[in-house]
C-alpha cells in the first residue's frame, strides 16, 4: 500500500493540438494548453509561435508581452471579429503615433511627417480614393507644413 501511495502518479495526457489548428491572430483570446492560463495575442511571428499577454501576470505597456510561445501549445479561446480587429489595429496606430509625437525631437518628427506621407502616397497610388485624397490636402494645408518642411530643409535641419 505505501508502494502505491508513493508510486509518482503520470499526468494526464495532454491536447497536443489546438482546437483550432489556424493561425493565431493580434488580440486573440488563448489559453495555454498545460497550464490552462488565459490571456491575448499581441504579436504574431512566421514560424507561428505568439507573443502573449497573460492575464495573471504584472500589466504591461500597451503592445507589449509576457513570453513568445510555440502556436502548438496554444488554445484559441475567441478570436476577435475582423471589424473590431481593424478598429483596435487603428487605435493601435493613432496611439503610437501620438507617443512617437511626443516623445520624438525635431529631426525625429520630421521624419515622422515623411514616413506618414509615404504611407499615404503609397495608398493613393494603390487605390483611388478621393477622399482621403482631399483630407491630406487638408491637414497639409491646415498647418501650413510644405513651408514649414522646406524652412526646416533650408536651415539644415534635415540631413
Amino acid at each position: 500500500m505505501d508502494a502505491q501511495r508513493n508510486k509518482i502518479q503520470a499526468p494526464a495526457p495532454a491536447e497536443t493540438a489546438p482546437n483550432d489548428p489556424s493561425p493565431l491572430q493580434p488580440a486573440d483570446r488563448i489559453r495555454s494548453l498545460h497550464a490552462k492560463r488565459p490571456g491575448f495575442v499581441v504579436r504574431t511571428y512566421g514560424d507561428g509561435s505568439a507573443a502573449i499577454h497573460w492575464d495573471d501576470r504584472e500589466q504591461q505597456p500597451f503592445g507589449f508581452a509576457h513570453e513568445r510561445m510555440p502556436r502548438h501549445l496554444l488554445e484559441l479561446i475567441k478570436r476577435l471579429d475582423p471589424a473590431a480587429a481593424k478598429a483596435r489595429r487603428k487605435d493601435y496606430c493613432r496611439e503610437l503615433c501620438r507617443m512617437v509625437a511626443r516623445y520624438a525631437d525635431d529631426a525625429e518628427t520630421l521624419e515622422l511627417a515623411r514616413a506618414l506621407e509615404d504611407v499615404l502616397a503609397r495608398i493613393l497610388a494603390r487605390r483611388y480614393c478621393p477622399g482621403l485624397n482631399a483630407a491630406a490636402y487638408e491637414v497639409f494645408a491646415r498647418y501650413g507644413m510644405k513651408d514649414a518642411l522646406t524652412r526646416f530643409a533650408v536651415e539644415g535641419g534635415a540631413q
